[in-house]
């Protein structure tokens, strides 16, 4: 039986430049590629039933001949899906429709046919492009690079790829949802701010209101202290003027 690592590890070396892998990376739908019970006891080089297959994914045979049909080149990637008039899918067969039903709910069929670059006629334009442009190096390497950039773009959260079904386009959105719980974080941070910001305020104002009452009272213990002293000092000299009158006074008494 095969460890989630290694399923995971044999997944990955089958889909890891697959569009719609782009498209399910860094989202809960990856794990669920990787996590199904199928995967532990599937022989790479067998090639199973429809019925098999649909009992795996919990879906009626029917419904897993619906999404089958229009995307049957992408799924068989050109090889014959005929085995004795019966259709069987091997495992990187598996897993390209495995992506598929990952993916129905958020793209639909039309969507999930612009990330393919599949035609109203069911022909992979992706495919047809690219050979007629192997021989060009350099315009492979954009290609890889504008890949990444888009890709680097989707991770953020902030940006979505939706098909665009009037113009038969995929679109670049702004992940309305997630721009506003942002912006709403970054208010609420703002706010923490400018609260500690009065806070702090009000401490500095608090601390200069001390400050100036304790000047005021050193101002008002200063001319108290001048005042008292002076008092003193002239205490002093009406004491001196009285012991001046009184010898005075006996001197002149004396004389006589």
């Amino acid at each position: 039986m095969l460890k989630v690592n290694d399923a995971k590890e044999m997944v990955l070396g089958i889909v890891q430049d697959d569009p719609l892998f782009v498209a399910l990376q860094h989202t809960p739908l990856e794990e669920s590629l990787y996590n199904d019970d199928y995967l532990a006891d599937i022989d790479e080089t067998y090639h199973y039933t429809i019925a098999e297959i649909a009992g795996w994914f919990d879906i009626t045979d029917a419904m897993l001949r619906y999404y089958l049909k229009p995307f049957e080149q992408y799924i068989f990637d050109n090889a014959t899906p005929n085995v004795n008039g019966n259709i069987r899918l091997n495992l990187p067969a598996i897993l390209r429709l495995r992506m598929i039903l990952l993916l129905k709910d958020e793209y639909r069929v039309k969507g999930i046919k612009l990330l393919l670059g599949i035609d109203d006629n069911g022909q992979l334009l992706r495919h047809q492009i690219t050979a007629t442009t192997m021989d060009s190096e350099d315009l492979s390497h954009k290609i890889d690079v504008l890949g990444n950039v888009l890709q680097q773009m989707i991770q953020t959260g902030l940006f979505q790829i939706l098909p665009n079904e009037e113009q038969g386009t995929l679109q670049v959105n702004i992940n309305q949802e997630f721009l506003a719980e942002n912006i709403q974080r970054l208010s609420s941070d703002s706010t923490l701010q400018f609260e500690e910001i009065q806070k702090e305020t009000t401490e500095l104002k608090q601390e200069n209101e001390n400050l100036q009452k304790q000047i005021t009272e050193l101002q008002e213990n200063s001319v108290k202290d001048i005042y008292k002293k002076l008092g003193n000092a002239i205490l002093k000299m009406k004491s001196s003027l009285l012991c001046v009158r009184k010898h005075c006074s006996n001197f002149q008494i004396t004389i006589k």
